[in-house]
């Protein structure tokens, strides 16, 4: 009897960035990757490693970060991103390159697929002429801030802001994306200008980027995002001791039953009896409320937390902005939320959202079609 053809096996190679809201979503994409017959190997710095026993399936390898202690215990952010951006080039270009001696050819590495901030991935691809797939765990609309900074445009990249005047968006959209640029030129040094710069020149380059929505969540966005990019298609929250306060005695004056989660790992959104979801407006946590057909309560923080709070409360009409940390408001924002009417509304539209993101995840509906296209994509190259 002939001996049967061992059955070729494309491998993806996961470059991760060590921020829970960005691991989260993608392992899930590995996950599935790994579903339509993909070996995973996921790569990711020694800094708040992910934990490699919840995917026996994955091969884990830790690479040399190089992280300064007093940077992470500051809690820098973009010192952080950057850092790691220009530290774990080198380790990761040989951690490939020993991947790739030992290759098998029954196992070979189709593509590294990264996280967008993560944007050195992009060179090393490059340079081992694999091809790069840039994936954004954030919303769509954020994409379009990389071009809001001065000194893109010597790189050829547009200014949204003066696009915006050139070309119809919706006044919504674009009061959201000021806001977002505002916000961002509070925390604008010449770092965080070259970080955005190098993020934006690797998804020009990318074969494809990945954006963790759905189409008609973020149609316009989307739309603009391959306008601009001509691409296929630390979530950091924390409230001192006095605001914490005021959100305790907040919730025990509404005198309605709460579940109050501190600690990650629990999905409780999915329980009937939640009638209402406080949340800092992570996009995670956005897309887990709207998929659950649950009304938020807003109060953001940071970054694209406030754009996710203008979709959920101004876009889609699913929630309510929490504009301070004052017993008094809070309670009277409870009420609206879970006693009044416009509560009421507000639950009606949560669940008819619901419906529609359940429509694009079945069987010929688009996200389910994006991701057979992707796997035909990645097996092509």
């Amino acid at each position: 009897m002939e001996k049967q053809e061992q059955q070729k096996v494309s491998r993806l190679v996961f470059v991760l960035i060590p921020f829970q809201g960005h691991i989260n979503p993608m392992l899930q994409l590995a996950t599935i990757l790994y579903a339509k017959g993909f070996s995973i190997t996921i790569i990711h710095p020694q800094f708040n490693s992910p934990n490699s026993s919840n995917h026996p399936e994955f091969t884990f390898i830790p690479i040399s970060d190089n992280l300064p202690k007093s940077q992470v215990s500051a809690g820098d952010l973009f010192g952080i991103v950057s850092a790691l951006n220009k530290n774990c080039e080198g380790p990761l270009t040989e951690c490939i390159q020993e991947m790739l001696k030992a290759e098998d050819p029954h196992d070979r590495i189709s593509c590294i697929v990264y996280d967008s901030t993560m944007c050195f991935s992009q060179s090393v691809a490059d340079h081992l002429k694999l091809p790069g797939i840039c994936v954004r765990t954030s919303p769509a609309a954020t994409m379009l801030a990389f071009a809001v900074f001065p000194g893109l445009h010597e790189q050829g990249y547009i200014s949204f802001l003066e696009s915006m005047s050139l070309d119809r968006v919706s006044d919504l959209l674009s009061l959201m994306l000021k806001e977002l640029a505002a916000s961002m030129k509070k925390i604008t040094t010449d770092g965080v200008l070259e970080l955005r710069a190098a993020i934006a020149d690797s998804v020009k380059k990318c074969s494809a980027l990945i954006v963790n929505t759905v189409d008609f969540l973020e149609q316009e966005a989307l739309t603009k995002v391959e306008e601009l990019f001509s691409a296929s298609a630390f979530t950091i929250a924390s409230i001192d001791e006095k605001e914490l306060l005021e959100t305790a005695w907040g919730l025990a004056n509404c005198e309605k039953p709460f579940l109050w989660v501190v600690r990650p790992g629990l999905e409780v959104l999915a329980n009937d009896a939640v009638g209402g979801f406080w949340s800092h407006c992570g996009w995670n946590s956005t897309l887990e409320s709207i998929c659950e057909g649950v009304p938020m309560l807003c109060k953001p923080f940071f970054w694209d937390q406030n754009l996710n709070m203008r979709y959920v409360c101004d876009v889609w009409n699913v929630g309510l902005e929490l504009e301070e940390f004052e017993g008094g408001t809070i309670k009277k924002a409870i009420k609206r939320l879970m006693v009044d009417t416009e509560g009421k509304e507000m639950r009606k539209k949560a669940i008819h959202l619901k419906e529609k993101v359940e429509l694009p995840l079945k069987e010929g509906g688009s996200c389910y079609n994006s991701l057979n296209d992707l796997a035909k994509k990645i097996l092509s190259f």
